[in-house]
């Protein structure tokens, strides 16, 4: 796959999460900020900003995208033994703690078994970026004493 095909594709799967979080945060009733798709449009008389975004694919600009899963789908289909816990601990094993608290921290919590199942997709991704991550060493393990 190429860089700009790839490119093409994060893009295409951004405007889904978005079109996602957009519908997800109106059926709440929370407000959606204005430059979001789907937002509202503004008030009469109100002075309209002017943004062109080009076409979520290029190679078809009357393609819609269609929107992202939403987060409990993918978390439903997950076991966290297998899918959540498994992952962390090769991690843990392969680069060290000193890897996975980072991903602790960014989701704040001191552990995976307090992840919602809802974070469970986006913790997956993270501990899937840290043990492909080149900058993070691996554990060189400590021979055993006789």
């Amino acid at each position: 796959m190429t860089l700009e095909a790839k490119i093409d594709k994060t893009n295409e799967l951004l405007a889904g999460i978005l079109a996602q979080l957009t519908a997800n945060a109106e059926h709440a009733g929370r407000p959606v900020a204005a430059g979001a798709p789907g937002a509202k449009a503004p008030a009469a008389g109100a002075k309209k900003a002017s943004t062109t975004q080009p076409p979520a694919n290029p190679a078809n600009p009357t393609a819609t995208t269609p929107p992202a899963p939403a987060a409990n789908d993918a978390a439903a289909k997950l076991d966290y033994e297998k899918d959540v816990k498994a992952p962390m601990m090769e991690l843990a094993k392969t680069k060290g703690r000193g890897a996975v608290q980072p991903i602790f921290d960014k989701f704040e919590v001191a552990n995976a078994k307090v992840l919602n199942p809802e974070q469970w997709p986006a913790f997956i991704a993270a501990v899937a970026a840290a043990q492909a991550d080149a900058s993070i060493p691996l554990v060189t393990p400590t021979p055993a004493v006789a």
